[in-house]
């Protein structure tokens, strides 16, 4: 193992908590941080700082594209190392995003922390009336899982969604799990789902 802070142009004794690393199709890797993003390839680190004194928030990498979160601004595609706002995403400026989603058309699905769930229709956002998910208290994070479906971590167990937002699984302590609270999600290369709790 190697530790690739050395190519940082910044004192070394700044500490970074990353959130998300994802393999981009450029053989670049990306990390996430509140206050930065990194883009590291052939022993060189390109960061982008914070908008505006505004953190970073959720990121997800689909469809080859780059779509992170930036808190009180709205939702950014990541182009030429640049951060692009998507119009009217601004909707999002006072909500916490937990999840991107791409659906038909290529159009957003957007998961918030406690405000529902939204979909990217012509340009606007529209929140999408949903019993099931306007009733959990929190969704912590989304996660793309293989087949079009998607994964919601909660506070309130695990729950699985195909591509029409139908529920087709929920765990919880009264199922198996230890506790409710879920933090994380990862599916492994044969089709197992792991659960931080």
């Amino acid at each position: 193992d190697t530790a690739i802070n050395k190519y940082l142009d910044e004192d070394p004794k700044n500490k970074h908590i990353i959130y998300e690393t994802f393999a981009l199709d450029n053989n670049e890797v990306f990390f996430r941080s509140l206050h930065k993003l990194f883009f590291y390839k052939n022993e060189k680190i390109t960061l982008i700082d914070k908008i505006n004194k505004k953190k970073f928030g959720v990121s997800r990498y689909l469809n080859n594209k780059l779509y992170v979160a930036i808190t009180g601004l709205g939702i950014a595609i990541i182009e030429n190392k640049q951060p692009i706002l998507i119009p009217n995403s601004e909707i999002f400026k006072g909500k916490t995003i937990t999840g991107f989603h791409l659906f038909e058309n290529n159009n957003l699905v957007i998961f918030t922390r406690k405000s529902g769930v939204y979909k990217q229709i012509n340009n606007e956002f529209k929140k999408i009336k949903h019993n099931l998910i306007d009733n959990i208290g929190v969704i912590y994070r989304t996660y793309n899982l293989t087949n079009n479906r998607i994964g919601l971590a909660t506070y309130e167990g695990f729950y699985i969604f195909n591509k029409h937002l139908e529920p087709s699984l929920h765990l919880d302590s009264n199922s198996g799990l230890r506790v409710d609270n879920v933090r994380s999600v990862f599916e492994d290369d044969i089709g197992n789902t792991w659960l931080g709790l």
